[in-house]
């Protein structure tokens, strides 16, 4: 995974500029340059703010799909569900007479 690798060499670089083990905020206030210790902090709320949008598009992601299996166990349930109607077996496992269904009911 790529996360992985960039946290290796993060670590890596973190550890030759000497500032191995630290964290954000400690390294922002070790640095003596201000200017420097500036942009450093505005990437690191950046980063902050990226980090708390992509947790709240993953809590929206699993709301989604949470809801669509709900959907999708109360189509199953109900009596005749086109769900239930579909062939899901393999071309080769079905019977000589699907064999003239639709392209659909194939591709499905």
């Amino acid at each position: 995974m790529k996360l992985g690798s960039f946290e290796e060499k993060r670590a890596e670089i973190q550890a030759k500029l000497g500032f191995d083990n630290f964290k954000a905020k400690e390294i922002i206030a070790a640095v003596d340059d201000e200017e420097v210790s500036r942009i450093i902090g505005n990437l690191f709320l950046e980063i902050v703010e990226l980090i708390n949008k992509i947790k709240q598009q993953n809590k929206v992601a699993i709301e989604l799909a949470n809801t669509n299996i709900k959907i999708i166990d109360r189509m199953m349930q109900a009596p005749r569900s086109p769900i239930q109607m579909i062939d899901f077996t393999t071309e080769t496992d079905r019977d000589k007479r699907l064999s003239g269904k639709s392209i659909f009911e194939k591709t499905v």
